[in-house]
């Protein structure tokens, strides 16, 4: 284990059975509704154009820094419901 990791991450040796267990457990909470997401980025950029009238500006890099944690959720919620379960 790493001696300098941050107290918020728990790194833990895992066995492929584990894995899949954590995977099944996840998966499940996930078919339950017991998480909630961010709203996607299509939504994230119309809410904050209507909201944030100096989005209005041709600057992208301020629109891009305000988009990209919408853009990587939609990346995060795509690998939830599409990972795969192996089982032995």
């Amino acid at each position: 284990m790493e001696v300098n990791a941050k107290p918020v991450i728990f790194p833990i040796t895992a066995s492929q059975e584990l894995n899949s267990e954590i995977a099944i457990a996840f998966r499940d909470t996930l078919k339950r509704k017991l998480w909630d997401f961010l709203i996607g980025d299509a939504e994230a950029e119309e809410f904050l154009l209507k909201n944030h009238k100096e989005l209005l500006t041709d600057d992208s890099e301020l629109k891009y820094f305000l988009l990209q944690v919408y853009c990587t959720n939609k990346l995060l919620v795509g690998e939830c419901f599409e990972f795969k379960i192996w089982k032995e």
